[in-house]
């Protein structure tokens, strides 16, 4: 009940539990009009966002702001701690990563590639673990079963014909 009077208190907002729109359960579309009005005046920007969370946390009410990632990359912690690794990728050219966050002196982490595109490596784990046969994976991926990506060569002869 603490959390719930907190965020009562946090929105400014009163919701008797005797109307009978709050009574019971309410539907998604009901608790986001609901969350709607009650936080429509909190306006937005980073300004907001902090007064937000704030209150929200006077409240007893844990919470946090969700970055987007150039947000993340530019935080100053994560700046001083060298999380970001930009890592090869065969689409993109390079992607932005987060470091592990542990360092260790002695057995350092090698960042080589970046994760692998939808179904990269399913036509091999399918024939190297599974011991399934080339004719029967190109079957499986022909029936969308599975997805296999193309090569890089595939790529390249897609991308520049002739």
């Amino acid at each position: 009940m603490k959390l719930e009077q907190g965020s009562v208190r946090a929105v400014a907002f009163t919701a008797n539990a005797e109307r009978p729109n709050y009574a019971g359960n309410l539907s998604l579309d009901e608790i986001a009009d609901t969350l709607s009005i009650a936080c429509g005046h909190w306006g937005s920007g980073a300004e907001y966002l902090h007064q937000t969370v704030n209150a929200l946390e006077a409240a007893g009410i844990p919470c946090g702001p969700i970055n987007r990632l150039d947000q993340v990359f530019a935080d100053p912690h994560v700046v001083a701690r060298g999380m970001r690794v930009d890592l090869p990728h065969p689409l993109a050219g390079t992607v932005p990563q987060v470091r592990a966050p542990l360092v260790l002196s002695k057995t350092p982490l090698a960042y080589e590639a970046a994760p692998p595109l939808l179904g990269q490596h399913t036509a091999s784990v399918l024939a190297q673990r599974l011991r399934i046969s080339d004719d029967a994976i190109a079957d499986l991926a022909e029936r969308g079963i599975v997805q296999i990506a193309p090569s890089a060569t595939q790529r390249a002869v897609a991308q520049h014909p002739g």
